[in-house]
């Protein structure tokens, strides 16, 4: 019985992430100042956890939150995604600094979202692959589904996604996205 809950879970799981995906529609985006979401549930829950949990968090928020138009179930799902890897990434614990800003290029206001980690980091030869989906070096506890959900989120927000890494020293993950002004 207990593998029989272990696969219902799994599947649960896959089939939450992949809803989360199904529904993108205009009509649900609303604006949202995107440092609301650091001080509501879902994701200050999860923050609060893990420096109960002995991991640094440091937020850095600017003063005047950016705009952004989204459905805030998105961004909820973007951040936990993110904050659950950087932790699995931690196994013995270190810093997660999530920096928001913006600024204009080309005459237009962009949202800048870095979230970095002092992890194991990414080997080069996973660094092509981590966004498809089903890849995951995590084994079975892994659907393999949440950097191809988070690179989807982004796309639907118009936004881009990049990462830095180094193995042995964390990994950074930059989103781009357009502010509403």
């Amino acid at each position: 019985i207990g593998r029989c809950n272990e696969e219902m879970s799994s599947i649960n799981k896959i089939a939450e992430q992949l809803l989360s995906l199904a529904h993108f529609d205009e009509d649900d985006h609303e604006i949202y100042e995107i440092n609301k979401i650091f001080n509501t549930p879902p994701v200050d829950i999860y923050l609060e956890k893990l420096k109960k949990d002995g991991f640094t968090v440091t937020l850095s928020l600017p003063i005047e939150s950016p705009q952004i138009k989204a459905a805030s179930n998105q961004l909820d799902q973007l951040m936990i995604q993110f904050i659950e890897n950087a932790e699995e990434a931690m196994p013995e614990r270190g810093e997660l600094t999530i920096e928001i800003e913006e600024d204009e290029i080309d005459d237009k206001m962009y949202t800048f979202v870095s979230i970095s980690d002092t992890g194991i980091g990414i080997p080069e030869e996973n660094l092509s692959r981590i966004f498809q989906p089903f890849f995951t070096t995590k084994g079975k506890k892994s659907t393999g589904l949440g950097m191809m959900i988070i690179s989807t989120i982004v796309e639907n927000l118009n936004g881009t996604i990049g990462v830095r890494t180094k193995p042995g020293e964390g990994t950074t993950f930059k989103i781009v996205l357009p502010s509403i002004t």
